[in-house]
């Protein structure tokens, strides 16, 4: 009877690998659906699905996991299969930590990280109106025929190919000497364009960090390309020019280190985004409203609207302006237009400062477009632009470098070359980032 007692003593339990395999146990079940879920959806390309069904199963092992504890099994009768209605209070417990953990850690990013701006003051300025900026045209982002649950089962269904497989198309970028009279651009990805000229260089909305472009890097990271680009890279700058205040186009690292590395660079910013270089001891710093100018060395820079909105955080909505920048010399003139959906404002350009030779464009971020286009342009819009301003030559950008709507990574491209033909335009093109393109004045 001894030798038996002994024996049943020295069982060994069996592992927890061993009991998911037994027959009848419904956690395998439930694994083995999920990863069939997320198999399907990295097939169909439907990755949006995936990072929902991840959430899940993370949320479902946290509570699984805590179960094995002592947590609230006061009232529970069987300790080795816990009750829904304990599951539910441990996952209602893992919300709140979630919750609290947001709220402290949004709370120490608000006051000490470089990536939000400060207060922003009241404006006397005819563009400001009960606490905010707006657009010369009123602008909505409502449509009765969608909502806001339409956009969202798109994003999660599109198969779009929204982030490159593969590491896209480059140049090495070098900058070149220069004959008398010309001058060259390059563009970077997105909104980042650089002038440089004999007498000086430019560079437009400058983003070269490798993180996200979101505060705390927690955006959308830029697509992989066969040459990257740092500030180190570039000529001696003059001149920074910044459209608003969007994370992917107000840079607050890549600012840093140009003001850094340049320290008599001038930043020329929009009108309520000036305590966000203060903060960050950026110097050299002049804010600008809609059609005020400054000249320099031969050149005026005026400030001009366009239709968009400015935030950096939940609550600053609008709170600083946004805008394109049109630069204007004797010989030439080259217009930026930030980031903007099609509005009139170009028509008024062209009439106050005149026709642009060379004009940057936005064309891409625009799906779904009943939602986008009153903040950003399609393709089809930006042969609109071109014509309203009545430039000679197009160069098509905001577009292959960020994730940020649901339209294909290539697609902007594909539609503008589309566009230009069924409307007779020519010279108006996209350029290969870190391509140095040559320009007569």
């Amino acid at each position: 009877m001894n030798d038996l007692d002994d024996s049943a003593d020295n069982l060994v339990e069996p592992s927890y690998s061993f009991k998911l395999f037994q027959p009848g146990n419904d956690l395998l079940g439930y694994v083995l659906f999920l990863l069939s879920l997320i198999l399907w959806a990295e097939g169909k390309n439907l990755r949006s699905v995936n990072v929902f069904l991840i959430i899940i199963a993370i949320f479902w092992l946290a509570v699984h996991l805590l179960t094995k504890t002592k947590l609230f099994t006061k009232k529970e009768l069987d300790l080795s299969k816990p009750s829904r209605k304990r599951k539910l209070k441990l996952l209602t417990l893992i919300i709140v930590v979630l919750v609290a953990f947001m709220i402290v850690s949004t709370t120490i990013a608000l006051n000490f990280s470089d990536d939000f701006g400060g207060d922003a003051p009241e404006y006397d300025s005819p563009n400001y109106k009960d606490g905010s900026f707006e657009n010369v045209e009123s602008t909505s982002m409502s449509n009765p025929e969608s909502s806001t649950w339409d956009t969202l089962g798109q994003y999660m269904v599109s198969d779009n190919c929204r982030s490159p497989d593969e590491v896209l198309p480059s140049q090495a970028f070098e900058l070149k000497d220069l004959e008398d009279g010309e001058f060259s651009v390059s563009w970077f990805g997105h909104s980042t364009v650089l002038l440089h000229t004999n007498e000086f260089s430019l560079i437009t909305d400058p983003v070269f960090s490798t993180g996200g472009a979101g505060p705390l890097s927690l955006g959308p990271n830029p697509f992989p390309y066969e040459d990257d680009y740092t500030v180190d890279d570039l000529p001696e700058i003059d001149y920074v020019f910044i459209s608003h205040d969007h994370y992917d186009h107000l840079d607050i690292r890549s600012l840093k280190k140009i003001s850094k590395k340049y320290p008599k660079a001038l930043f020329l910013i929009p009108k309520g985004d000036k305590d966000i270089f203060k903060k960050r001891n950026i110097k050299n710093v002049i804010e600008f409203e809609w059609w005020q100018n400054t000249d320099f060395k031969n050149h005026t820079f005026t400030f001009t609207p366009v239709k968009h909105w400015s935030a950096r955080g939940l609550f600053d909505r609008n709170e600083s302006l946004w805008g394109g920048w049109f630069i204007n010399s004797k010989d030439y003139a080259i217009y930026h237009a930030g980031d903007t959906g099609y509005s009139k404002d170009f028509i008024e350009t062209k009439k106050r400062l005149g026709a642009p030779k060379y004009a940057f464009i936005p064309i891409g971020a625009y799906d779904p477009e009943w939602f986008m286009s009153a903040s950003h342009v399609n393709p089809e819009d930006s042969t609109k632009i071109m014509k309203d301003l009545e430039a000679q030559y197009g160069f098509g950008m905001h577009w292959g470098t960020f994730t940020l709507t649901a339209e294909d990574t290539l697609e902007p491209q594909k539609r503008l070359n589309n566009a230009v033909i069924a409307d007779g335009i020519e010279n108006f093109k996209t350029l290969i980032p870190g391509e140095v393109i040559f320009l007569e004045q």
